[in-house]
C-alpha cells in the first residue's frame, strides 16, 4: 500500500497545541476520520480528526511518528473542513471548537435505540394453536389474538398489555415452533411536542405581491445567487415564500435548513413547517436529548430529512446536497454565539454561500442596520414585502408622556390611557400583550435608612426580587438568598423595592382585571419542558385574556384575537450603554407591536415613555424602517461603528482581578509591539478597562476593545492569535483566560 501523510487536530481543549500536526500511515484513512496518535515525549495515545491526506511530504519523513489504529468516520468533507479552518480563522477560535460545530460531541456520545418486534410468520399455525388453547387460558388467549389481529407488535407494547405477567415464555415457544420472529427494528425518538404534532396545515394562495417576490427571489438565486434580504412588515406573509421555496429545492432533489431565533419560543412557525412538510422535517435545537439529536441527525445524513429547522446550530446539520439557507428574523442576536466559537450565523450562511453557492433568504421587518447597508449597496438582493397578507393595516400607534400622567397623579405603571384601553378590549373579549423587557418583581431593593442594595455574591449586580418565592436572585449566575423586609445591613432600615419586573406588572393587572384571564411568560414561567407552548396555546384559545412578557413575546406569534399591544418602559432600551441600543428598541417594538392587528380586529401599540422626543420614537410611530436606518446609518458613520468598522474585543477573566487587569495590559502591549514591528502605529486599541459588570460566577473581567477602520483586520487578528496561542504562557498569567469576540453583540 502507498504511505500517505495525514494532517491531523487533536481532540485536545488546550490552546498550545492548537495546530495541525503530520503523521504518517498505511493504514486505508479518509478525510475526517477519527484516528489515534502518539503525543509528546510519552507518546501517549490521543484521538485525532484527519484535515488533510497527502501522498508526498517536502519533509523529512522519518521524523514522523505512525498513525497507532482508525477510529470512526465522520460526515466531515473536504467542504466541512474549509468551512471550519475559516471559522476558526475569521472568529479566532481553536481548530477544535471550529470542527465540533460540524460534528458536535453529542453526535459522538448518542447511539441509535432499538425495540424488539414480534413478527407473524405462521398465520394458520397461530390460528390452529388458539383454537387448542384452553377455556381458562386467559392470558394465552389475548397474547394470541392480539399477535394475530396486529401480524407485527412490538414487545414493549406487549410488555404494557401485560404488565405484572410473564409472558417470554409463551414469546419463546411460538418462536422455537416458528410460527413468529423477532426482528430488532430501530425507533426514532420524537423531539417534538404534542402542540406541534397536533397542527393542521392548510395552505394559503399567495397574494399578488407574495407572487411577484417570489419570482424575484427565484429569478435572483438562478443567476447571480447573493444572499436575498427579504424585508417584509409584520404578518405580510414571508413564511409562506420560504415554504415555497422549499418546495422547490424539494422538487430539484436538494435539502433545506430553516433557522429560527429560538426554537422554544417559535412553536407556531415550527409547527406550520412540520404540519406542511411532515417526516420530512428534521428539528434541531439545544433542548434535545442526546438521543433525539442523534436521531434526528441520523435522519438528516440518510436524506430520510430533506428539510431541518432550528436554532443557530442547525445550521451546521449534514444536508446532503444543501440548496437553501432561510434566516428568519435575522435582526436577533440569538443567531450569534456568545460561547466559543462566537460565531454569526448569517455571516457563516453567506459564506456557504460563497464557498459552495449555497442559496441564502434573509428575512426580518426590521434587519439589522449593517445587513441593510449591505443590501444598499447591491451585496444582497434586496426584496420587500410592504403590504400584510390579508390586506390589513399595521397597528396604530400612540406615545404617551408618563410625565403628564405623574402630573395628573397616576401612581400605577399603567398609564391611564393604557388601563382605559386594557378595559374596553376586555369588554370586547378580545386579547392584550403587554411588553416589558425585565422579569422579576423589582430591579433591585434599597434601604430606606442606610441605602444598602443587596448584591450578588458571585457577580457584580444588584439582585433582583421575586415576590412569588419571596427572594433575591441574581440573572447572571442564578445565586439566590430569601427576602428580608429588614435590612440586614444597619438593621434598622426597611428594604424598598425600585423598579419594575413583569411579576409586579402581573400582580397589578390581576388587582386592575380582576375579570380578565392572565398569562406571564418570562424565563421564570417558562422553566418546564413545553412551558413555553402550554403557556401561548392556552392564551390563543382563551377569549378576554392578557399576556404579559419579556422579549420572548415578540418572537413568530401570530394571535388573530390581539387588539392591543402595550410597551410598559421603551426607556430601559433607549438608554442601554451600547451602540446598538437604538436599533434593537426599534426593533423590538416594532416586532412586539406587529403582534396585534394580524386578524380581523384593528390594532393599537401604546408606547409608555418619559422620553417622548427621543427619535427613534418617532420613526416607529410611523413605522418608518428607512427615516431610521437614514439617521442611524449617520451616526455609525460618524463614530466609525458597524458597517463602517470592526470592532475586536479580547476579554480577559481571572478569580484574582490584579491578574486578570496585568494580563490585560500584558496583552495589549504585546499587540502593540507587534503592530510597531509591522510599522504600524495608528490602530485605535482602547482599554485594558474592566467591564460594565466586572464580576460574573466569581471572575473578574477586563476587557481591550480594537477598532479596525484603518488597518486590515487580518494583521491585527493574526497578531492577537499569535499572542494567545504561541505567547500565551507569556502574556497570560496563572489562572486567567482570554477570548477574542468578532464585533460582539453584547459590550456589557
Amino acid at each position: 500500500m502507498v504511505e500517505k501523510y495525514c494532517k491531523v487536530i487533536l481532540i485536545q481543549k488546550s490552546r498550545y497545541i492548537d495546530k495541525k500536526f503530520t503523521y504518517k500511515t498505511y493504514l486505508d484513512v479518509c478525510l475526517g476520520q477519527i484516528v489515534y496518535v502518539p503525543f509528546g515525549r510519552g507518546n501517549k495515545q490521543l484521538e485525532a480528526i484527519i484535515v488533510e491526506i497527502q501522498e508526498k511530504l517536502p519533509c523529512d519523513e522519518d521524523k514522523l511518528k505512525e498513525i497507532v489504529s482508525l477510529g470512526e468516520k465522520t460526515n466531515l468533507d473536504y467542504d466541512k473542513i474549509a468551512l471550519a479552518f475559516w471559522i476558526r480563522d475569521y472568529y479566532m477560535c481553536s481548530y477544535l471548537d471550529a470542527l465540533s460545530l460540524l460534528y458536535p460531541s453529542q453526535i459522538r456520545k448518542g447511539s441509535a435505540k432499538f425495540e424488539d418486534i414480534v413478527v407473524l410468520k405462521d398465520k394458520l399455525a397461530l390460528e390452529l394453536e388458539y383454537l387448542d388453547l384452553k377455556s381458562n387460558a386467559h392470558v394465552k388467549k389475548y397474547l394470541y389474538k392480539l399477535i394475530l389481529d396486529n401480524v407485527e407488535l412490538s414487545r414493549d407494547r406487549l410488555n404494557e398489555e401485560f404488565k405484572g405477567k410473564n409472558i417470554s415464555a409463551y414469546i419463546n415457544n411460538l418462536k422455537e415452533k416458528e410460527i413468529i420472529e423477532i426482528k430488532s427494528s430501530r425507533i426514532f425518538r420524537d423531539p417534538s411536542n404534542d402542540n406541534i404534532n397536533n397542527t393542521t396545515y392548510i395552505k394559503h394562495a399567495l397574494n399578488e405581491e407574495q407572487n411577484n417576490i417570489l419570482e424575484e427571489i427565484s429569478d435572483e438565486l438562478s443567476t447571480k445567487n447573493r444572499p436575498v434580504l427579504l424585508k417584509g412588515i409584520t404578518g405580510s406573509g414571508k413564511t409562506e415564500i420560504y415554504m415555497e421555496l422549499i418546495d422547490k429545492m424539494i422538487e430539484e432533489g436538494k435539502g433545506s435548513i430553516v433557522l429560527v431565533p429560538e426554537i422554544s419560543l417559535t412553536p407556531q412557525t415550527i409547527a406550520r413547517f412540520t404540519a406542511r412538510f411532515k417526516a420530512k422535517v428534521a428539528v434541531l435545537h439545544s433542548h434535545l436529548s442526546v438521543g433525539q439529536r442523534y436521531d434526528e441527525w441520523s435522519k438528516i445524513e440518510n436524506i430520510d430529512a430533506p428539510v431541518v429547522i432550528g436554532a443557530r446550530s442547525a445550521l451546521f446539520a449534514p444536508v446532503r446536497n444543501l440548496g437553501l439557507i432561510v434566516i428568519d428574523e435575522c435582526h436577533e442576536d440569538a443567531y450569534r454565539s456568545e460561547l466559543n466559537p462566537k460565531y454569526d450565523s448569517v455571516e457563516v450562511a453567506c459564506k456557504l454561500n460563497e464557498l459552495q453557492a449555497v442559496s441564502v433568504i434573509l428575512g426580518s421587518a426590521t434587519p439589522k442596520v449593517e445587513q441593510y447597508y449591505k443590501a444598499k449597496n447591491k451585496e444582497y438582493k434586496l426584496v420587500e414585502l410592504s403590504k400584510r397578507a390579508n390586506n390589513k393595516p399595521l397597528p396604530s400607534i400612540e406615545i404617551i408622556d408618563m410625565k403628564e400622567d405623574a402630573k395628573l397623579g397616576n401612581l400605577s405603571f399603567l398609564s391611564f390611557s393604557l388601563q382605559t384601553k386594557i378595559s374596553l378590549a376586555m369588554k370586547k373579549k378580545e386579547q392584550v400583550i403587554l411588553f416589558l423587557n425585565r422579569r422579576g418583581y423589582a430591579n433591585f431593593l434599597s434601604c430606606d435608612s442606610c441605602g444598602h442594595v443587596p448584591k450578588c455574591k458571585n457577580c457584580d449586580i444588584s439582585l433582583t426580587y421575586h415576590k412569588k418565592n419571596q427572594t433575591l436572585r441574581c440573572h447572571y449566575c442564578n445565586f439566590e438568598i430569601p427576602f428580608h423586609k429588614s435590612c440586614e445591613s444597619c438593621n434598622e432600615g426597611t428594604m424598598k423595592d425600585i423598579g419594575i419586573g413583569t411579576e409586579r406588572i402581573e400582580a397589578e393587572v390581576r388587582e386592575l382585571f380582576p375579570e380578565a384571564k392572565v398569562f406571564r411568560m418570562d424565563k421564570d414561567t417558562v422553566s418546564r419542558k413545553n412551558s413555553h407552548s402550554e403557556i401561548l396555546s392556552a392564551f390563543k384559545h382563551t377569549k378576554g385574556a392578557i399576556l404579559i412578557g419579556t422579549q420572548m413575546i415578540g418572537k413568530g406569534l401570530d394571535f388573530p384575537m390581539v387588539s392591543l399591544v402595550g410597551v410598559i418602559n421603551a426607556d430601559q432600551g433607549l438608554n442601554a450603554p451600547d451602540f446598538r441600543s437604538y436599533e434593537r428598541m426599534f426593533s423590538l417594538i416594532e416586532q412586539v407591536g406587529g403582534r396585534a392587528g394580524r386578524g380581523d380586529i384593528d390594532g393599537k401599540v401604546l408606547i409608555q415613555t418619559f422620553s417622548p422626543d427621543n427619535y427613534v420614537l418617532k420613526y416607529i410611530l410611523n413605522h418608518d424602517f428607512e427615516g431610521f436606518y437614514s439617521e442611524e446609518i449617520k451616526l455609525r458613520e460618524n463614530f466609525s461603528y458597524l458597517p463602517y468598522s470592526n470592532i475586536i474585543r479580547v476579554l480577559v477573566s481571572s478569580v484574582n482581578e490584579q491578574n486578570a487587569a496585568n494580563s490585560s495590559m500584558q496583552i495589549k502591549d504585546a499587540i502593540i509591539f507587534y503592530l510597531k514591528k509591522k510599522s504600524v502605529d495608528n490602530v485605535n486599541i482602547m482599554g485594558p478597562f474592566p467591564c460594565l459588570v466586572s464580576k460574573i460566577e466569581n471572575k473578574y473581567r477586563w476587557q481591550i476593545l480594537i477598532k479596525d477602520s484603518e488597518v486590515e483586520i487580518h494583521l491585527i487578528k493574526s497578531i492577537i492569535n499569535y499572542i494567545l496561542t504561541e505567547k500565551r504562557s507569556v502574556v497570560l498569567l496563572d489562572n486567567v483566560n482570554a477570548s477574542v469576540d468578532i464585533n460582539p453583540i453584547n459590550m456589557v
